[in-house]
Formats: C-alpha cells, sequence, structure tokens
C-alpha cells in the first residue's frame, strides 16, 4: 500500500476509534452520576437500580473502552510495520501508543477509582 494510502487509513481509524472513545466517555459519566445522585431524568431510582445500572452498563461500558484500546493499540502496531514509509510508520505507532494511554488511564481510574467510588456511594445509600 503507498504511504499517502496508508496515512489515510491510519487517520480514518484514528479519528473513528477517538470519536468512539470521546461518546462512550460521555455516557460512561452519564450513567456514573445516574449511579451517584440516584436521580435520572429528575426522578430518584431504587438503590437496587442504580446497582443495575453500575455492573451492567457503567462497567460493562468501561471495560469495553479498556478493551478496545488494547485493540486498536495492537491494530495501529500493525499497520506501522507494514508501512514502507518512517514517517507513518511513527504515526502509527504513535497512535498505537495513545490508544494504549487510553486503556490504561480507564483501567486505572475509570475501573479502580470510579468504581471503588460508586460502590461507595451504593452502600452509603442502602444503609439510609
Amino acid at each position: 500500500m503507498s504511504s499517502p494510502s496508508m496515512l489515510g487509513l491510519i487517520s480514518a481509524i484514528y479519528v473513528a476509534y477517538l470519536t468512539f472513545v470521546i461518546i462512550a466517555d460521555r455516557w460512561a459519566h452519564s450513567r456514573g452520576e445516574i449511579v451517584a445522585t440516584g436521580l435520572q431524568g429528575g426522578i430518584p431510582i431504587s438503590t437496587e437500580l442504580r446497582g443495575l445500572m453500575l455492573y451492567n452498563s457503567w462497567l460493562s461500558l468501561t471495560s469495553g473502552i479498556v478493551a478496545s484500546g488494547i485493540t486498536m493499540a495492537f491494530a495501529f502496531t500493525g499497520l506501522g510495520r507494514n508501512a514502507d514509509d518512517p514517517y507513518v510508520r511513527a504515526f502509527a505507532y504513535l497512535c498505537a501508543l495513545q490508544s494504549g494511554f487510553v486503556s490504561v488511564g480507564w483501567g486505572a481510574t475509570g475501573i479502580t477509582t470510579w468504581l471503588r467510588y460508586y460502590r461507595k456511594v451504593l452502600r452509603e445509600a442502602e444503609r439510609n
């Protein structure tokens, strides 16, 4: 594949991936806000439903963000290995590095910090 074609392919995949991450980030935080506040559209919801939303909605989406980042890091690395131009190869590796950072960031802060916080909020809500 020619260098301009490879650069276009990598760029298109990268833009699509970042769009997914931005949309998923907004959706995950909106689900987390519902879990934390107990309000959906201004209407109070039960603690049981909040727990279901945490594990079925928020956690599965967050895990998907982490897994997609790992997958994209491998995909960009593979594209970089097949690039003839060293600059296109470097761009692919930078995209792979950023995708890996998304996975590490969401894995470290999203799953560990936010999950612990949401579980704490739910335990307090159950006591009340």
